[in-house]
């Protein structure tokens, strides 16, 4: 999550910061729990001090007094690791990484939509479809047959940047995957690594990856090496379940790929303890009983890693709890403090939009899906000197002053910040 705070005494809006950059300013003694947050209430959008806000206590209760010597102090962590702060901005970094626990949540749909809306607020940016297994992502454009895929690159015979091609949308462009290749899923180590080091050379502002469902080695290298790792799933309690598996393995996978060089990691892995870990204060627990200092390492890691969450189709309000309490129980069960994009609510234009082989977000500016996607990005954007002439265009009322920021649609809360 991304806060602005803003002190009682200098009155100064700051921001937005990560909870590890929080973290840093009260160790520093230049944030307090008199500090005030801009949350979301009942009544609308408020500064609300900080020891009043959820997700904030930690910082200043529980971290002191429940302080065990296990959790690590700045001078006790390694070098180099405390002056990591988050990403404190969903638009840095030039990789994102779409994924999604489950088939059927609409993560190629929240992808190319993303890329979309980026390039309506004049970003060039490149579309690419990394889902091996049944890749859809250019029937969304209608295209029928791309001249050349992924596979063509995966089999050595392209480079990465032969395979672009421009798309009808002005400023994307995209790169598609390859139906039915027998054996394309199985993608080599050698092979992803070069992907991943390529994917950096293309001429562009945004690359968006929209990667398959599951949980192959490749799919989790794709997420946790991007830039960005984003999230889809729906209100649907097997879609949680499965995207709460999906981080939860995309977190030991970081886990054993960063610390590999590791013995006592190595062991653990190589041994499939890990297998049989349900929360991650269990790892902590094994791991710190051989060495103390890596499992402050991996504290600190997981403390600095944040993916972002989408919570599509929602069909009712009640539906809305669930993509709090999904962040709540990453938190809870294993340390991750992710970022509550939002979400977008179902919407039948998107469906009509789909069987007419279009972006929905070009066919349905007006729809409410694509108001949420729209509200999503520029939530990121507050300050675009562009919106505004552009979501009157469109015909959607907006008001950007700040963070002073308002939508017309019912419903739309961020992941700033949830006030009880």
């Amino acid at each position: 999550m991304n806060w602005y705070i803003k002190t009682q005494a200098q009155q100064k809006q700051r921001g937005p910061y990560a909870l590890a950059q929080l973290i840093k300013f009260y160790q520093q003694g230049t944030f307090s729990k008199d500090s005030l947050v801009w949350v979301y209430k009942k009544d609308g959008w408020d500064w609300v001090k900080a020891e009043h806000v959820v997700e904030l206590r930690d910082i200043f209760y529980s971290m002191p007094e429940e302080d065990t010597g296990d959790t690590p102090t700045q001078s006790e962590l390694p070098t180099g690791i405390v002056d990591q702060v988050l990403p404190a901005n969903l638009l840095s970094g030039k990789v994102w990484a779409v994924a999604g626990g489950k088939g059927g949540v609409g993560k190629s749909l929240i992808s190319s939509s993303l890329a979309i809306g980026l390039t309506i607020l004049g970003k060039k940016v490149i579309l690419i479809d990394l889902d091996l297994g049944g890749p859809n992502v250019h029937t969304l454009f209608g295209i029928s047959e791309p001249p050349k895929t992924i596979c063509d690159f995966l089999m050595g015979t392209s480079s990465l940047k032969d395979l672009v091609i421009k798309t009808e949308v002005e400023g994307l462009f995209f790169i598609s995957g390859k139906s039915g290749a027998l054996g394309l899923a199985d993608i080599s180590d050698e092979s992803r690594r070069k992907l991943i080091s390529d994917l950096k050379t293309l001429e562009c502002d945004t690359i968006v990856l929209d990667i398959g469902a599951g949980s192959a080695y490749h799919q989790l290298d794709f997420f946790i090496e991007a830039d960005q790792g984003i999230v889809v799933t729906t209100p649907e309690p097997h879609a949680i379940q499965d995207a709460f598996h999906f981080l939860k393995t995309a977190l030991l996978r970081k886990i054993s790929q960063d610390l590999k060089d590791h013995p006592v990691i190595h062991q653990y892995f190589k041994e499939n303890k890990h297998l049989r870990m349900d929360k991650l204060e269990s790892l902590l627990q094994e791991i710190r009983r051989e060495n103390a200092d890596v499992a402050n390492v991996i504290r600190v890691m997981v403390a600095q890693w944040c993916p972002r969450v989408i919570l599509n189709q929602v069909m009712e309000r009640k539906e809305l709890k669930d993509g709090y309490f999904f962040i709540q129980s990453l938190k809870e069960m294993l340390h991750v403090h992710a970022d509550y994009l939002g979400y977008v609510w179902f919407d039948r234009q998107v469906r009509r939009a789909t069987q007419n082989l279009k972006p929905f977000l070009i066919d349905h500016p007006k729809s409410q899906a694509a108001t949420c996607i729209f509200s999503m990005i520029v939530h990121k954007l507050l300050n675009h000197k562009y919106l505004n002439a552009k979501f009157k265009e469109m015909g959607l009322k907006k008001k950007v002053k700040g963070i002073e920021y308002e939508t017309t649609y019912p419903g739309y809360r961020s992941g700033i910040g949830i006030y009880k």
